[in-house]
């Protein structure tokens, strides 16, 4: 049976085992099908405590769960660099997403989370390419005189987040000297995560695979904002109220996560 994983929390379920409260104090680390307990991963008994409560005629139990449940450790963690944890008008770090999605199994403990699949891609990795960032200093080296849209064409596919930000603000997005490369740059945390996960579930579903939409043209809507701003999944009447607390987005059924 599945179960949610918490960090310093409590649950409210009724006798039948439906959670009727969920996150009461903490943050919410995993929920995820087919999980552990404690007692199947490490043989140890785990003890719990709970409190019986009946309201409005219905009978429940608060349950203590903290430590309750212990997170699967990976035998072979997927290699990558660490996920950023960044906020910003339209956008936040994989590693906020990172805290529900990963450290996903299957039954033989194989590594099935997805921001450990995608830290080790070209796109967790394309502000850092080395090649590509030659590539640039080169063309801005040979043309001087389109420095400035050189930059920003590039910094558009590679450094989407950031970039969006900067258009949605009247700027340029420019990478070198000052711009989103430098460490002092505030957007260069959001830079530098790559084509990442807040970017990707908010293209909207607007000429995808048409011209028009080609080289960078994808559309998000900058001018929501927290918790309103729409993030797109694969799955249809998605639960908000966790996301929408977590990090600001309202989940939404978009069939373009289906289809590349």
């Amino acid at each position: 049976m599945g179960f949610c994983n918490f960090s310093n929390s409590s649950l409210l379920v009724n006798v039948g085992g439906v959670i009727a409260v969920g996150l009461l104090a903490g943050q919410l680390v995993s929920c995820a099908a087919g999980s552990r307990t404690a007692q199947e991963q490490t043989g140890t008994e785990v003890e719990s405590k709970s409190v019986a409560i009946t309201k409005n005629g219905i009978k429940s139990a608060v349950v203590d769960v903290t430590d309750y449940y212990v997170r699967p450790q990976l035998d072979n963690p997927r290699p990558g660099n660490s996920l950023a944890v960044f906020t910003t008008d339209s956008f936040v770090g994989s590693a906020k997403c990172a805290v529900c999605h990963e450290l996903l199994t299957d039954r033989q403990g194989n590594d099935m989370s997805i921001p450990n699949h995608w830290r080790s891609t070209m796109m967790a990795n394309a502000a850092r390419d080395p090649l590509w960032l030659a590539k640039v200093e080169s063309e801005v080296h040979r043309n001087p005189a389109l420095k400035e849209v050189i930059e920003s064409k590039c910094a558009t596919c590679h450094m989407p987040m950031a970039w969006t930000e900067e258009y949605s603000r009247g700027k340029d997005g420019l990478m070198l000297g000052k711009g989103l490369l430098s460490n002092k740059n505030p957007l260069h945390e959001a830079a530098m995560d790559g084509v990442s996960c807040s970017l990707c579930h908010q293209v909207q579903d607007k000429n995808l695979g048409q011209k028009k939409s080609f080289s960078g043209k994808f559309v998000i809507d900058t001018e929501a904002k927290s918790p309103d701003r729409k993030i797109f999944g694969p799955y249809r009447d998605p639960f908000v109220k966790t996301m929408q607390a977590s990090i600001g987005y309202t989940p939404e059924f978009g069939p373009q996560t289906n289809d590349s």
